[in-house]
């Protein structure tokens, strides 16, 4: 309530300042331009997804961040560590 108050916002925990969930209730609460909104964009994000995975070069979990650089630029390397058990890489 706090937060909310902070920024002029009506606040959305319910009388015993839990959030809506399905278990304490309030879910009526939550805009159903909200949900509509979430709906449309996990559903164009997955759809984009469904499309990546068709191409040819496609390897499942490589979404192209490597922000520590440890991905092999190497095409044997690479096969090496995506085959490799998880215990065994450092």
């Amino acid at each position: 309530r706090k937060r909310a108050s902070v920024i002029e916002l009506p606040s959305d925990l319910n009388a015993s300042d839990r959030v809506p969930s399905l278990r304490s209730g309030g879910l009526e609460q939550v805009s159903p331009i909200y949900w509509a909104l979430v709906s449309v964009v996990s559903a164009a994000l997955e759809l984009a997804k469904m499309q990546q995975t068709k191409e040819d070069d496609y390897v499942p979990g490589d979404d192209g961040c490597d922000p520590l650089g440890r991905y092999p630029h190497d095409a044997k390397d690479r096969k090496n560590m995506t085959r490799a058990p998880l215990h065994d890489r450092h």
